[in-house]
């Protein structure tokens, strides 16, 4: 797999997509970008909108990864699951975030310091940089 520093001048989601159709799998990306000070619930709402429209007509073998937050992926999920919409869902981040995670939504925890020597390592060295700052998954996949 290429790796992609957050100093690349590419962006690396068509190259995603690229790797995606080698394989035979067809790939549609959707960005939501919110406005200044938006509510959760505003974006949830924007998003839920989309994915309804698109997944109603989407057919079987169809599946989500959710490139956001873990509460944010939980109420994604949950809407989902009230509009009987249930394809597979994967989100990134820490599940333990989570008091109580929706079954059936799937984590792929990328940073977990607590599981992990090399993440634990980072979390000594980021505190140290940012002044005890808890780093975050995006943190850790962003660092170089």
């Amino acid at each position: 797999m290429h790796e992609h520093s957050i100093h690349d001048e590419e962006d690396p989601i068509p190259v995603f997509r690229k790797m995606l159709a080698r394989k035979g799998i067809k790939s549609e990306v959707m960005s939501f970008k919110p406005s200044l000070g938006q509510s959760k619930n505003v974006i949830l709402e924007k998003i839920s909108q989309t994915l309804v429209g698109e997944l109603e007509t989407a057919g079987p073998g169809v599946g989500l990864l959710l490139l956001v937050g873990p509460d944010l992926a939980s109420m994604i999920f949950n809407r989902m699951k009230l509009l009987s919409i249930t394809p597979p869902i994967l989100s990134i981040g820490n599940s333990s975030t989570l008091s109580n995670g929706p079954s059936g939504l799937v984590f792929l925890d990328l940073f977990s310091p607590e599981q992990n020597y090399q993440a634990s390592k980072f979390r000594e060295k980021y505190k140290a940089k940012f002044t005890n700052e808890e780093p975050t998954t995006m943190a850790a996949m962003g660092y170089d």
